[in-house]
């Protein structure tokens, strides 16, 4: 990020960067995954998640269509360096390495990871059917019944995909997907309540996503931007306000899944509280540049990080 800096350095890209990064706080250190406590928790929350891992990639594919040549007759792409770029995140998206020696996209990587663990296939895989069909994608959230919060994600991703901008997908893509990936994954496996032994195949996505995005797709993702823009102002300012609006969608959904877990357990749901007052403080973590009070605000912090713990724990006994 520390080499692209530069492209957001006028006065309105400073100002919606700052709303960015505390937005992408927020986001990558969402209550939710503090509330998968157990195998039935992380099967509905991967019911959820997996709509978000289909509609990636529509995203994906769209840039792929604006940078490369995929229409017949051939012909060469603008830029050979921006079309290598998007085909490497493809083959990675795309046809991954799996378990087993096997070659899988990362939907069905999450769909075998999903099968493991128990979790109900039949909603995602229904929608898919429909999907081949050419149904329309709100028509095919509305029967198979999706979570409401899913089905405006969903659309709002694939309207996107479909009628903005390049600038715009890029913006999203970048700061809504693969920028905050990696540190959002790793924020679930630091804080939920479940043994990995129980879920090999999903810590194996997160890790690989955690390693590609970081290394290899982040990366490539902010020198597409920096390309597309060409250091013109109004481009930059487009990718981040589409980026806040997909960062925005992605802390709703996070938010109606949370609410669903707690009202499964009544008793994790009394610390929310607490909770929302620790994704504060991250926030302020961020945002301050004092000395004394990042001191301060990580002292609170890590109270409250033991009050949770704490509290999560006598949760845990009371169950038994």
């Amino acid at each position: 990020m520390e080499a692209y800096e530069k492209m957001f350095s006028s006065p309105n890209a400073v100002a919606l960067m700052t709303r960015v990064k505390l937005k992408s706080t927020e986001m990558r250190h969402h209550r939710v995954f503090s509330l998968l406590h157990g195998i039935e928790d992380l099967r509905i929350f991967m019911s959820w998640h997996v709509f978000a891992v289909w509609d990636f990639m529509s995203l994906v594919k769209r840039l792929q269509a604006e940078f490369t040549s995929l229409s017949l007759p051939w012909t060469p792409p603008r830029s050979a360096e921006t079309a290598r770029l998007i085909n490497e995140i493809i083959l990675g998206e795309e046809t991954d390495i799996a378990p087993q020696n096997r070659h899988l996209s990362h939907y069905e990587l999450y769909i075998t990871a999903m099968e493991e663990i128990g979790a109900d296939t039949r909603q995602i895989k229904t929608f898919m059917d429909l999907m081949a069909t050419t149904t329309p994608v709100g028509e095919a959230l509305k029967i198979v019944n999706a979570p409401s919060a899913v089905t405006d994600f969903v659309t709002a991703t694939i309207s996107l995909a479909t009628q903005g901008s390049v600038e715009q997908v890029l913006g999203s893509f970048v700061f809504g997907r693969e920028d905050a990936i990696p540190e959002m994954f790793q924020s679930l496996l630091h804080t939920w309540h479940i043994d990995e032994k129980i879920a090999p195949i999903f810590v194996f996505y997160l890790q690989r996503h955690i390693e590609l995005d970081t290394n290899e797709h982040g990366p490539a993702a902010l020198r597409m931007l920096a390309d597309q823009a060409n250091g013109n102002v109004d481009s930059i300012n487009m990718a981040l306000e589409s980026a806040i609006a997909a960062i925005e969608q992605r802390i709703k959904l996070w938010d109606a899944l949370a609410n669903t877990l707690e009202k499964r357990s009544p008793s994790i749901s009394q610390h929310g509280e607490i909770e929302l007052m620790m994704r504060i403080f991250r926030i302020a973590l961020e945002a301050q540049t004092d000395p004394r009070v990042l001191s301060e605000l990580a002292m609170l912090s890590t109270q409250l990080s033991k009050q949770v713990s704490h509290s999560n724990t006598q949760h845990s006994v009371a169950a038994q």
